[in-house]
């Protein structure tokens, strides 16, 4: 009696195709939390740096720091020294910033995953009363996370 052991092509493939279902699910999954990891760091650097500004403005006579963003550093004089950094590279932060030392600040984040942030757009302008993120807050893009002066 012969018997045949091993695999018929038909059962290799099936096996195949479904361990590379698996792997496709799992690599669309790994992708997408560190997406939600790196907006979720996105934000809370710019609360820090919004919690920053307004320490800044309180011991420094009313007026906040226009330093912002140079060298791929975000940092406020005095209060925020060490800066903050985009968690995806080591490059400027994915942000824009508008200051005016008197009326405020509005800076914004750009994140991984679309439609996740409460700013539809970058555009800032702090010559404004209240600044151009609360225009902008509505929007239902939600590209962008927004961060304004509390003053």
């Amino acid at each position: 009696i012969k018997t045949n052991k091993g695999f018929t092509l038909l059962e290799l493939l099936v096996v195949i195709s479904i361990i590379g279902i698996l792997v496709g699910v799992g690599a669309i999954s790994y992708t997408n939390m560190q997406q939600k990891g790196r907006d979720t760091r996105r934000m809370e650097d710019m609360k820090a740096f919004q919690n920053a500004q307004e320490q800044y403005y309180s011991q420094n006579d009313n007026v906040y720091d226009d330093t912002g963003c140079t060298d791929g550093v975000c940092v406020v004089t005095g209060v925020l020294s060490a800066g903050i950094k985009d968690p995806k590279n080591a490059d400027v932060y994915i942000y824009e910033c508008d200051f005016n030392t008197t009326t405020g600040y509005c800076c914004t984040a750009l994140l991984d995953q679309p439609g996740t942030g409460n700013c539809g757009e970058s555009a800032c302008d702090c010559d404004t009363p209240a600044s151009g993120c609360i225009f902008t807050v509505n929007n239902t893009d939600g590209d962008y996370y927004c961060t304004a002066n509390l003053q």
